[in-house]
Protein backbone atom coordinates (compact mmCIF):
# COMPACT_ATOMS: atom_id res chain seq x y z
CA UNK A 1 0.00 0.00 0.00
CA UNK A 2 1.42 3.36 -1.00
CA UNK A 3 1.64 6.39 1.26
CA UNK A 4 -0.92 8.11 -0.96
CA UNK A 5 -3.38 5.23 -0.58
CA UNK A 6 -2.82 5.13 3.17
CA UNK A 7 -3.39 8.89 3.44
CA UNK A 8 -6.63 8.56 1.46
CA UNK A 9 -7.94 5.85 3.79
CA UNK A 10 -7.04 7.85 6.88
CA UNK A 11 -8.73 10.96 5.49
CA UNK A 12 -11.90 8.98 4.81
CA UNK A 13 -12.21 7.59 8.34
CA UNK A 14 -14.23 10.67 9.39
CA UNK A 15 -15.50 13.13 6.82
CA UNK A 16 -17.83 16.10 7.12
CA UNK A 17 -20.58 15.91 4.52
CA UNK A 18 -23.98 17.23 3.43
CA UNK A 19 -27.09 15.16 2.81
CA UNK A 20 -28.04 15.37 -0.87
CA UNK A 21 -30.91 12.84 -1.09
CA UNK A 22 -33.12 10.70 1.13
CA UNK A 23 -34.19 7.31 -0.22
CA UNK A 24 -37.39 5.37 0.42
CA UNK A 25 -35.41 2.48 1.95
CA UNK A 26 -34.16 4.76 4.75
CA UNK A 27 -30.70 5.43 3.31
CA UNK A 28 -29.15 8.76 2.32
CA UNK A 29 -26.76 10.00 -0.30
CA UNK A 30 -24.20 12.52 0.93
CA UNK A 31 -21.58 14.74 -0.65
CA UNK A 32 -18.20 15.56 0.83
CA UNK A 33 -15.51 17.55 -0.93
CA UNK A 34 -16.94 16.79 -4.34
CA UNK A 35 -17.35 13.08 -3.58
CA UNK A 36 -20.89 11.71 -3.82
CA UNK A 37 -21.58 8.54 -1.90
CA UNK A 38 -23.68 5.54 -2.73
CA UNK A 39 -26.75 5.05 -0.47
CA UNK A 40 -25.54 4.92 3.13
CA UNK A 41 -27.26 3.99 6.37
CA UNK A 42 -27.49 6.62 9.08
CA UNK A 43 -27.64 6.55 12.87
CA UNK A 44 -30.98 6.80 14.70
CA UNK A 45 -31.54 8.03 18.29
CA UNK A 46 -32.29 4.42 19.29
CA UNK A 47 -32.28 1.11 17.43
CA UNK A 48 -32.93 -1.74 19.85
CA UNK A 49 -36.03 -3.03 21.63
CA UNK A 50 -36.67 0.70 22.06
CA UNK A 51 -36.29 2.32 18.65
CA UNK A 52 -37.15 5.59 16.97
CA UNK A 53 -37.07 7.16 13.53
CA UNK A 54 -35.78 10.63 12.73
CA UNK A 55 -35.09 11.06 9.02
CA UNK A 56 -32.19 13.23 7.98
CA UNK A 57 -33.08 16.40 6.08
CA UNK A 58 -31.84 17.40 2.66
CA UNK A 59 -28.97 19.82 3.20
CA UNK A 60 -28.33 18.61 6.77
CA UNK A 61 -24.71 18.74 7.82
CA UNK A 62 -23.39 15.38 8.98
CA UNK A 63 -20.32 13.22 9.62
CA UNK A 64 -19.53 10.04 7.73
CA UNK A 65 -17.66 7.35 9.69
CA UNK A 66 -15.90 4.84 7.47
CA UNK A 67 -14.16 2.21 9.65
CA UNK A 68 -12.32 0.75 6.65
CA UNK A 69 -11.47 4.13 5.21
CA UNK A 70 -13.74 3.49 2.23
CA UNK A 71 -16.14 6.43 1.92
CA UNK A 72 -18.73 4.32 0.11
CA UNK A 73 -19.06 1.95 3.08
CA UNK A 74 -19.53 4.58 5.74
CA UNK A 75 -22.24 5.32 8.30
CA UNK A 76 -23.80 8.76 8.56
CA UNK A 77 -24.29 10.71 11.79
CA UNK A 78 -26.51 13.76 11.36
CA UNK A 79 -27.47 16.63 13.61
CA UNK A 80 -24.52 18.98 13.18
CA UNK A 81 -25.87 22.58 13.21
CA UNK A 82 -24.73 25.00 10.53
CA UNK A 83 -25.40 28.60 9.58
CA UNK A 84 -28.18 27.50 7.24
CA UNK A 85 -29.71 25.22 9.87
CA UNK A 86 -28.74 26.59 13.30
CA UNK A 87 -29.76 25.05 16.59
CA UNK A 88 -33.24 26.25 17.70
CA UNK A 89 -31.79 27.06 21.12
CA UNK A 90 -28.49 27.16 22.95
CA UNK A 91 -30.12 27.07 26.39
CA UNK A 92 -29.00 23.97 28.29
CA UNK A 93 -32.40 23.80 30.05
CA UNK A 94 -34.39 23.50 26.81
CA UNK A 95 -35.12 20.47 24.66
CA UNK A 96 -36.72 21.69 21.44
CA UNK A 97 -37.76 20.03 18.20
CA UNK A 98 -38.69 22.22 15.20
CA UNK A 99 -40.48 20.63 12.26
CA UNK A 100 -40.44 22.11 8.73
CA UNK A 101 -44.24 22.67 8.77
CA UNK A 102 -43.91 25.04 11.75
CA UNK A 103 -44.73 22.62 14.57
CA UNK A 104 -42.63 23.14 17.72
CA UNK A 105 -42.42 20.71 20.64
CA UNK A 106 -40.38 21.96 23.58
CA UNK A 107 -39.65 21.16 27.20
CA UNK A 108 -38.02 23.63 29.57
CA UNK A 109 -36.26 22.05 32.55
CA UNK A 110 -36.10 25.31 34.48
CA UNK A 111 -39.82 26.11 34.29
CA UNK A 112 -40.94 22.44 34.00
CA UNK A 113 -43.10 23.46 31.04
CA UNK A 114 -44.00 21.23 28.10
CA UNK A 115 -45.40 22.98 25.01
CA UNK A 116 -46.58 21.83 21.58
CA UNK A 117 -47.50 24.52 19.06
CA UNK A 118 -48.70 24.49 15.46
CA UNK A 119 -50.21 20.99 15.57
CA UNK A 120 -53.32 20.54 13.41
CA UNK A 121 -54.63 17.54 15.35
CA UNK A 122 -53.46 15.21 18.11
CA UNK A 123 -54.58 11.62 18.75
CA UNK A 124 -54.03 9.82 22.06
CA UNK A 125 -55.30 6.24 22.29
CA UNK A 126 -55.17 4.12 25.44
CA UNK A 127 -56.58 0.66 26.14
CA UNK A 128 -57.31 1.35 29.81
CA UNK A 129 -57.48 5.02 30.83
CA UNK A 130 -56.09 8.50 30.33
CA UNK A 131 -55.60 10.56 33.48
CA UNK A 132 -55.15 14.33 33.66
CA UNK A 133 -54.26 15.44 37.18
CA UNK A 134 -53.80 19.12 37.98
CA UNK A 135 -55.34 21.74 40.31
CA UNK A 136 -56.77 23.46 37.21
CA UNK A 137 -57.37 22.04 33.73
CA UNK A 138 -58.45 24.55 31.07
CA UNK A 139 -60.20 23.33 27.91
CA UNK A 140 -60.40 26.24 25.48
CA UNK A 141 -62.78 24.92 22.83
CA UNK A 142 -65.83 22.76 22.21
CA UNK A 143 -65.72 19.45 24.07
CA UNK A 144 -67.58 16.50 22.56
CA UNK A 145 -68.16 13.24 24.43
CA UNK A 146 -69.53 10.23 22.53
CA UNK A 147 -70.26 8.37 25.77
CA UNK A 148 -71.22 9.11 29.36
CA UNK A 149 -69.54 11.89 31.34
CA UNK A 150 -69.25 11.10 35.06
CA UNK A 151 -68.61 14.06 37.34
CA UNK A 152 -67.70 13.42 40.95
CA UNK A 153 -67.90 17.11 41.81
CA UNK A 154 -69.96 20.20 41.10
CA UNK A 155 -70.56 21.17 37.46
CA UNK A 156 -70.52 24.94 37.06
CA UNK A 157 -72.23 26.10 33.86
CA UNK A 158 -71.70 29.86 34.00
CA UNK A 159 -72.88 30.42 30.42
CA UNK A 160 -75.91 28.13 30.61
CA UNK A 161 -76.65 24.44 30.22
CA UNK A 162 -78.38 22.99 27.15
CA UNK A 163 -79.54 19.48 26.27
CA UNK A 164 -80.77 18.94 22.70
CA UNK A 165 -82.87 16.03 21.44
CA UNK A 166 -80.90 14.24 18.74
CA UNK A 167 -83.82 11.97 17.89
CA UNK A 168 -82.52 9.13 20.03
CA UNK A 169 -85.32 9.50 22.59
CA UNK A 170 -82.84 10.29 25.35
CA UNK A 171 -84.14 12.07 28.43
CA UNK A 172 -82.51 14.02 31.24
CA UNK A 173 -82.75 12.20 34.56
CA UNK A 174 -81.96 13.90 37.87
CA UNK A 175 -81.93 11.63 40.91
CA UNK A 176 -80.86 14.19 43.54
CA UNK A 177 -82.67 17.14 45.10
CA UNK A 178 -82.70 20.16 42.78
CA UNK A 179 -82.59 23.71 44.10
CA UNK A 180 -83.31 26.60 41.72
CA UNK A 181 -82.10 30.09 42.64
CA UNK A 182 -83.68 31.86 39.67
CA UNK A 183 -86.77 31.81 37.44
CA UNK A 184 -87.76 28.43 36.02
CA UNK A 185 -89.52 28.40 32.64
CA UNK A 186 -91.18 25.33 31.11
CA UNK A 187 -92.86 25.39 27.69
CA UNK A 188 -92.70 29.22 27.79
CA UNK A 189 -94.55 29.26 31.12
CA UNK A 190 -92.83 30.77 34.14
CA UNK A 191 -93.21 28.25 36.92
CA UNK A 192 -92.59 30.75 39.75
CA UNK A 193 -95.36 33.07 40.97
CA UNK A 194 -98.31 31.78 38.94
CA UNK A 195 -101.51 29.93 39.81
CA UNK A 196 -103.67 27.24 38.21
CA UNK A 197 -107.36 26.95 37.42
CA UNK A 198 -109.20 24.89 40.04
CA UNK A 199 -110.68 21.78 38.40
CA UNK A 200 -114.18 22.15 39.96
CA UNK A 201 -115.08 25.76 40.69
CA UNK A 202 -113.09 27.28 37.87
CA UNK A 203 -111.31 29.67 40.22
CA UNK A 204 -107.61 30.25 40.28
CA UNK A 205 -105.41 28.60 42.88
CA UNK A 206 -102.77 30.45 44.79
CA UNK A 207 -99.11 30.59 43.88
CA UNK A 208 -96.89 27.60 44.64
CA UNK A 209 -95.62 27.61 48.21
Amino acid sequence: MTIHELSRLLANLIREATVKAYNADGTVIVESGGLVSQPLRFFQPAAGTINSHRPLSIGENCLVFSPSGEFGNGYVLGGLPTGNAPSPSYNQNQHITHYPDGVVIAYDLASKTLTAKGVTSADIEATSQIKLAAPLIILDGIVEATKAVNAGGVINANAGLAAADSGSGAVVEISVPVKFKNTVTSAEVIQDGHGHLAPAGGGKTGEPQ
